[in-house]
């Protein structure tokens, strides 16, 4: 059986079940005057858990992500950045996806996937890629005692930031977005002199010009 074969497809959202059947339980225990504040809050964590839903259970789609150090005074990233490559590649391998771009800056990195169809599960993927770079990097990284505990490392952030990409014109800004960030931050003057970036690629074949810069639009997105 292949890679894709052995992940498990994505499950449907029973716990939106299970709290709509707990508000209905509670609801018979608590005072009429504290059912009011009790549904809001509890809509509002259904708000929350639907519009996550919304987000993750794409299969096949196309997603913007940054992921940054714990540390963002650290230079890890384009420290190790072979190790990094190697990383992407194992994982790759062992769950497919396709990087349709990607930038690596010192602290954080940002990307867009797509996920082959009928598959939604990037959290296991990325799990996977910070699991497998921490295990390059020396320990002595500072930890706090909730990690300790844990046995976590303190490499990497535990959350990350993720897009579902909608349309074509969202997906060629975000794009654009990534290959300008190393001027955004600073790190180059020209997107052309930053080498860890996909840009190189969409040069080599043809998509955008040496000397590409970033329209205003693009200047002004911060999805940090």
């Amino acid at each position: 059986m292949s890679s894709v074969g052995r992940e498990s497809l994505p499950l449907k959202p029973f716990s939106i079940q299970i709290e709509i059947a707990e508000i209905a339980l509670v609801r018979k225990r608590i005072p009429p005057s504290g059912q009011i504040m009790y549904r809001k809050t509890k809509l509002q964590k259904l708000h929350l858990l639907y519009a996550k839903l919304n987000t993750c259970l794409v299969p096949g789609g196309t997603f913007f992500f940054t992921v940054a150090l714990l540390e963002r005074k650290r230079s890890l990233l384009t420290e190790h950045v072979d190790d990094l490559r190697l990383v992407f590649s194992a994982a790759r391998k062992h769950r497919p996806f396709i990087i349709d771009a990607i930038v690596i800056l010192p602290d954080h990195l940002h990307c867009i996937w797509t996920l082959p169809p009928g598959y939604s599960d990037f959290s296991t993927r990325w799990h996977d890629i910070k699991f497998r770079f921490a295990a390059k990097i020396p320990h002595g990284e500072r930890r706090s005692i909730r990690r300790q505990n844990k046995g976590e490392r303190g490499i990497w952030q535990r959350r990350f930031w993720e897009h579902v990409i909608r349309d074509g014109q969202d997906l060629s800004r975000h794009i654009d977005y990534i290959h300008y960030n190393p001027v955004k931050h600073g790190h180059v003057d020209r997107v052309t002199d930053w080498p860890y970036s996909s840009f190189h690629r969409y040069v080599r074949l043809g998509v955008l010009p040496q000397n590409w810069a970033a329209g205003e639009e693009v200047r002004q997105m911060d999805v940090e």
